[in-house]
């Protein structure tokens, strides 16, 4: 296999014949909301990130899927969710069966999260 810059690969005028990468089957939690989502939802109650809350959305699908791998949870665990922001977690934790008690300091996202 050849790791080259695309950018770079033209003139080098190097040929890959590797095998191309077959897709992989969807996880069972694939993202919920992307950054375009969380930026519409956000526009759409007349919101944006608040600095004093340092407030940061979860839109990274491998991050969602670590975090709960190293949650391990069983269907009727308890789980304090501290920011539940626009829900993306939120939404994965209640499906792997969890009891979700999310504590979001920023009144104004609870109507996006009260949708969800």
């Amino acid at each position: 296999m050849i790791v080259a810059n695309p950018a770079r690969s033209a003139s080098l005028n190097m040929q890959c014949r590797c095998p191309k990468p077959q897709a992989l089957a969807p996880q069972p939690y694939d993202m919920a909301q992307t950054l375009n989502d969380i930026k519409r939802l956000l526009a759409e109650h007349g919101l944006y990130p608040k600095k004093k809350f340092g407030q940061n959305f979860l839109h990274d699908g491998n991050h969602l899927h670590k975090i709960l791998d190293a949650a391990k949870l069983t269907p009727g665990d308890i789980v304090l969710e501290v920011g539940p922001g626009t829900g993306a977690l939120t939404e994965r934790l209640v499906d792997a069966g969890a009891r979700v008690v999310a504590v979001e300091i920023d009144r104004d996202m609870q109507p996006i999260l009260e949708q969800r």
